[in-house]
């Protein structure tokens, strides 16, 4: 045995170079999912400037970049939170938003809110609005329907809207929903 290792040590170093080689061709070539965009990003989290579209053939250097797919359909997401009011009490707000990323963006807002950028947006931009605005009005004002509740709802939807247009998102109109429920209350009186 030790014998013929000696004798095919060529063949032996040409065999695995061949099987490194094809190893590694073989891990260059990623292909992007079907209604997503391929981002290419290195091991130090540089996002690189392209976008790739779906079902396109990507080559990147392995072990060193990889590919992270964003959606391009608008996603839908809830986003419960507990705010204070004027009065004091608690009041449980209940959003549901469905945001859209703009596709010449997406490095910026991948690196600004990562590949679930919709739930990032959410958490840091819907917990300042809406805490600001529970903050001008009463508990009952924001839990019982009335020109107040209204307006709270108008005004935070405005905001999460300039919020959007800030990051180079997009919310889709109408799909907005937005309830104001006291935390106290069990879910079985809805």
């Amino acid at each position: 045995m030790w014998n013929w290792a000696k004798i095919n040590r060529r063949n032996l170093g040409m065999l695995s170079l061949t099987l490194l080689a094809g190893t590694a061709s073989f891990t260059a070539l990623r292909l992007i999912p079907g209604g997503h965009v391929g981002l290419v990003v290195d091991r130090l989290g540089n996002v690189q400037p392209w976008v790739f579209e779906s079902k396109q053939v990507v080559v990147i250097i392995p072990f060193w970049q990889r590919i992270v797919s964003m959606r391009t359909m608008p996603v839908r997401k809830r986003f419960i939170k507990e705010f204070d009011t004027k009065d004091g009490k608690k009041v449980e707000a209940r959003l549901v938003v469905s945001v859209e990323a703009k596709m010449h963006y997406l490095p910026e807002t991948y690196m600004k809110f990562g590949k679930d950028f919709s739930r990032s947006f959410l958490e840091r931009e819907a917990s300042i609005d809406c805490e600001e605005v529970c903050k001008k009005y009463s508990a009952s004002e924001l839990i019982n329907d009335g020109p107040s509740y209204e307006e709270a709802c108008t005004e935070i939807a405005l905001r999460l809207d300039d919020a959007a247009a800030f990051h180079k998102l997009k919310i889709v109109k109408g799909e907005t929903s937005i309830v104001f429920v006291d935390p106290n209350q069990d879910e079985d009186d809805f």
